[in-house]
């Protein structure tokens, strides 16, 4: 019953959430390089730059798709590892501590390093 409230609960908050900046940030940049690309004649641009950008890195993008499907005690465990000053060393243990998951931990380090 706890499991079903909880599910409920982040899917109506994933229904509620609104554009971040990121997000528009993102789209901004896709829309400049895709105008860039029929301006110059050249639209494999576009797909070059995607195939190229870490800022569509797929393993984040599958992980993405995955956290989203997470219940809040789910969400709860994993960052219970994370508290207070992360970092690499407490990266690599919380991916041994709770191995289950170690994908989306690694999604928030490309995450850091992509600069989001």
């Amino acid at each position: 019953m706890q499991e079903d409230r909880a599910h409920i609960e982040n899917k109506r908050c994933r229904q509620e959430q609104t554009a971040d900046p990121f997000q528009d940030g993102a789209a901004l940049l896709s829309g400049r390089k895709a105008a860039e690309a029929v301006v110059s004649g050249d639209l494999q641009g576009y797909g070059r730059w995607i195939d190229r950008d870490r800022m569509f890195d797929r393993r984040f993008m599958e992980v993405h798709r995955e956290f989203t499907e997470w219940t809040t005690d789910e969400i709860e465990d994993a960052l219970s590892l994370l508290s207070g000053n992360v970092n690499i060393f407490k990266g690599l243990v919380a991916m041994m501590r709770r191995p289950k998951y170690s994908r989306m931990y690694l999604a928030v380090w490309l995450g850091f390093r992509v600069g989001w």
